[in-house]
């Protein structure tokens, strides 16, 4: 219901809060690359989570880190492709950026909305999960290349 829905988005915010200060915190590139690796992982494996738990106030401290590590992962690469960028590119690198970033996650909603009408919501949820590990494991094999590539000034 309405009540379980703002429980649900209050849990993922309260980690996107955090992870929002956090990122303040830290307030350098070197390393980035590594970080949104890791809480690309750590989104995948907190959302995986979340579907696996069947009480409900168990599943929120998962939404939690969900929320930290999506906010992490989404503002560190934002961060790390602004800044690899020449400054006669970015504005349009990151207009194409902006049209990927709000239309895969679209797509991906109608994707799990249309398989969840016929098997749940918990398993096109937790095959999402799924794939973010994946995508994780493969950003781990190109981590020196990503960094390199991503944490290195632009040439001018």
């Amino acid at each position: 219901g309405a009540t379980a829905l703002a429980w649900m988005t209050a849990a993922a915010g309260l980690g996107a809060i955090f992870a929002s200060f956090w990122l303040a915190w830290r307030a350098r590139i070197e390393g980035l690359t590594g970080v949104v690796i890791f809480n690309i992982a750590l989104g995948g494996a907190a959302v995986t989570g979340f579907t696996l738990v069947s009480q409900f106030w168990w599943s929120l401290p998962f939404l939690v880190v969900a929320g930290f590590a999506t906010l992490v992962s989404g503002v560190g690469t934002q961060t790390l492709v602004q800044s690899a960028l020449d400054s006669s590119y970015r504005g349009r690198v990151m207009s194409f950026y902006g049209i990927v970033i709000g239309a895969a996650p679209a797509l991906g909603a109608l994707a799990m909305g249309a398989v969840g009408d016929l098997t749940g919501l918990r398993w096109p949820v937790g095959v999402g999960g799924g794939l973010a590990v994946v995508v994780w494991m493969a950003a781990l094999r190109m981590r020196r290349r990503l960094s390199a590539s991503l944490e290195a000034p632009p040439a001018i």
